[in-house]
């Protein structure tokens, strides 16, 4: 029964993962490789920069009052230019098999 729980769990991980918005996916996705082996920790700082420019058009808005629909309307159209974002996060790493790592980012 635990065995049951535990790949619900995974399956309902992945199914919010495909519901997220791709933006809140591109800062955390760790490297596309890895030197850890097998059984190995790794601990570490990662920074991350970015400077992006955006914009708004034809957008809506919509207003929560203490989670209670309030009011809803046409956005007005916005341009933000040389947005820059600094990121610092902890790292902590496990090999589960030979260049493969689980990790969390916080």
């Amino acid at each position: 029964m635990k065995t049951g729980k535990f790949y619900l769990s995974i399956f309902a991980s992945i199914i919010f993962g495909f519901f997220c918005p791709a933006v809140f996916a591109l800062d955390p996705m760790g490297p596309p490789a890895t030197d850890i082996e097998k059984e190995q920790f790794k601990i570490g700082v990662d920074y991350s920069h970015s400077n992006m420019d955006l914009e708004l058009n034809n957008g809506t808005w919509i207003e929560y009052l203490d989670g209670i629909f309030y009011d809803w309307g046409e956005a007005v159209d916005l341009t933000l230019k040389s947005l820059k974002i600094n990121r610092g996060y902890a790292n902590f790493g496990y090999g589960i098999v030979d260049n493969c790592e689980v990790f969390l980012r916080l």
